[in-house]
């Protein structure tokens, strides 16, 4: 992610050695641009909500007068003074826009053929596209979702941010936008019904970002060819991160949300709230369930009724995000992907015992509220993937470590653009990977070293600014 804000991410005054890279602010240059763009909407309250989620209390002063630099985001007094009085006046304000936009979008709907009306301008796809290796790829926007058809390897779903759910039938070679008329195009989760692959399920509202934007589940009857709106309490102003749905019984769904983990027995039309936690990733493999959440690790295995906590050797108290993976090949391997205040951490369950394994060599902590997730290989357990800023593989041998960063090359393979956010694998081909991101989609048939980009005609790239030359 690159664009306004660099210049601001060392502090006035200070001075670099010749060749020493600018250090991350906390939180990365993601948190600032987010900040930037509350600030400017006059959403100082989810401002501070948000970096209080991003960074650990210690760097919230930090964060702040990196921000306040630009002259967005008043100074740290100002900031707080204002936001003493917003929070007596609305202590609720995500819920307040969020019910405010669906309140305008009930009023809305397709086109109708009287008065003008909008229409795509482009573009199809961005050429020459950013990545932090030797390479460079097409892009789009941010893909915070993907979901493989059980029932049709061709059939994919791509979730974008603030573009919609976008479907394809031939693995990514082209798309059709399927949700434009919803009342949100946040998209946080999308999950296909493995006992009954017709019926999908779209978690909008953005936990990675535009979570204030989420309008609840949506539900597809027919693939993901169009939707409808399932609920929209618990979760007005709420944004997902994952969604489960169990292959033993379609009716029982799993999600994770900034607000928590909850839990759902009758296909998605009303749901409890079983941990009040943030919760970042779940993963289910028969009766167990793993839920990595903002206070630790937690296992359930009278489907999702009660939670304990998981002990993790040398985990901190609380993370910046942690994320969970149970390996689909042998269900007592499991892996948990998680990032600190100030460090990185990786453990692998196996013979139902966790240790910790090697940090994945150059993986960043930096944005680890904004993109990171953990996934197994399908048919290795020993095989794990781990996104962050870059796409990591580690594969376990005779007791040894081997790790190859996927998406920032230099040899061996193209690079993809940075900024994990999603994977997903296809059925009965396991060596065939698929990515999103901040630069879109990518799909790769050798477990991530060549990349083919999947961005043609997937228009979700999120502009920050446009310009009219008046001479002409």
């Amino acid at each position: 992610m690159e664009g306004p804000g660099d210049e601001v991410l060392v502090p006035a005054g200070t001075v670099l050695e010749e060749g020493e890279a600018a250090p991350r602010p906390p939180g990365g240059k993601a948190l600032l641009r987010l900040l930037e763009m509350l600030e400017s909407d006059g959403y100082s309250q989810l401002a501070a909500q948000t970096v209080q989620l991003a960074v650990p209390e210690q760097d919230v002063s930090r964060v702040m007068e990196i921000v306040a630099e630009t002259g967005v985001v008043p100074t740290q007094d100002e900031g707080a003074a204002r936001l003493s009085a917003e929070n007596a006046e609305h202590p609720g304000v995500a819920e307040e826009i969020a019910q405010a936009y669906l309140e305008v979008a009930e009023q809305m709907g397709p086109p109708t053929g009287v008065g003008p009306q909008w229409r795509s301008c482009g573009p199809w796809t961005v050429t020459n596209g950013q990545t932090y290796g030797a390479t460079r790829i097409n892009a789009s926007g941010r893909v915070s979702a993907l979901a493989v058809d059980p029932g049709n390897a061709a059939h994919v779903l791509a979730g974008a941010a603030n573009g919609g759910v976008w479907e394809s039938f031939n693995r990514g070679d082209s798309w059709a936008p399927r949700t434009d008329y919803q009342r949100t195009l946040t998209v946080g989760a999308l999950a296909f019904d493995p006992s009954s692959p017709a019926t999908v399920y779209c978690g909008t509202g953005e936990g990675d970002w535009w979570s204030w934007l989420g309008m609840g589940v949506l539900r597809s009857t027919n693939g993901g060819a169009s939707w409808s709106p399932l609920c929209t309490a618990p979760f007005v102003g709420d944004g997902f991160y994952s969604l489960v749905v169990d292959p033993a019984n379609g009716r029982r769904l799993y999600a994770g949300t900034r607000g928590g983990l909850w839990a759902s027995t009758n296909g998605g039309v009303n749901w409890t709230r079983r941990r009040t936690q943030t919760t970042w990733s779940i993963s289910l493999r028969g009766s167990e369930l793993l839920a990595a959440c903002q206070d630790g690790l937690f296992r359930s295995t009278d489907r999702g009724a009660t939670w304990r906590a998981v002990a993790l050797p040398g985990a901190p108290a609380g993370f910046q995000r942690l994320a969970v993976a149970i390996a689909p090949s042998n269900r007592r391997v499991a892996y948990a992907f998680g990032a600190s205040a100030s460090s990185g951490f990786l453990w692998r369950r196996a013979a139902g015992t966790w240790t910790a394994v090697a940090f994945p060599p150059g993986a960043s902590i930096g944005q680890a509220w904004y993109d990171w997730y953990v996934a197994v290989a399908p048919d290795r357990a020993n095989q794990v993937y781990c996104g962050a800023i870059d796409l990591h593989r580690g594969t376990l041998s005779s007791g040894t470590w081997t790790w190859v960063n996927l998406s920032s090359k230099f040899g061996g393979g193209n690079s993809i653009h940075p900024d994990q956010h999603s994977i997903a694998f296809e059925p009965g081909r396991p060596a065939t990977v698929y990515a999103g991101n901040d630069g879109g989609v990518y799909r790769s048939n050798d477990r991530g070293i060549n990349w083919v980009h999947c961005n043609n005609g997937l228009q979700v790239s999120e502009f920050e600014y446009i310009a009219h030359n008046v001479g002409v």
